[in-house]
């Protein structure tokens, strides 16, 4: 008889576990959720800023790496150009 009653002392203790638990979870959930301060506020603001003018840079740099990449394509070209039409017509009579 003493296994009985332990097992339910046990069964006991966890159905008491079990509501204080349950109790707890209902605290937690009507809590409000804790407010920033001034302070933090405007460090999160000042993070955002930071980070969109970041982004912004980025475009920026990736912006102008492309336009002079293109430049330079275009000034190989025309020095490639000029290259050939010379040596074509130097090879052709025309004598500069």
């Amino acid at each position: 008889m003493g296994l009985n009653q332990e097992t339910q002392a046990i069964f006991d203790a966890l159905g008491h576990l079990s509501d204080r638990v349950t109790e707890l979870q209902g605290s937690m959930e009507s809590r409000p959720a804790p407010l920033l301060t001034e302070e933090e506020h405007q460090w999160v603001q000042m993070a955002i800023k930071r980070e969109a003018q970041s982004y912004e840079f980025r475009r920026a740099v990736i912006s102008k790496t492309m336009a002079g990449l293109l430049w330079a394509l275009i000034a190989g070209a025309g020095t490639l150009l000029w290259a050939m039409a010379s040596d074509y017509f130097t090879k052709h009579g025309w004598k500069p």
